[in-house]
């Protein structure tokens, strides 16, 4: 600590430390103004669950999505070429 505490490093630091804090105490204010408002509080989730409600309803079950991650396939392929390869990571 001591010997890095003069350096442009350090000091950079500190600033984002100091940012941060400030960032957490706004943070801070703005859910301590939101516990205050209770009905907002209210009011929001309501409306949330509406939408979520409605996204629900819209949603299509019918398609079935997949996903294939084929980076292994590709790996043995290249390593069937060249069997040397099959000791180093890919």
């Amino acid at each position: 600590y001591d010997t890095t505490k003069g350096s442009h490093l350090f000091q950079r630091k500190l600033q984002r430390a100091e940012a941060n804090n400030l960032k957490i105490e706004e943070m801070k204010t703005k859910i301590a103004e939101y516990k205050k408002n209770q009905f907002q509080i209210d009011h929001t989730k309501d409306f949330i669950n509406k939408e979520i409600r409605k996204l629900e309803a819209t949603r299509d079950l019918s398609r079935t999505w997949m996903h294939f991650d084929i980076d292994m396939f590709f790996a043995a392929i290249v390593i069937k070429k060249n069997p040397e390869l099959a000791e180093i990571p890919i």
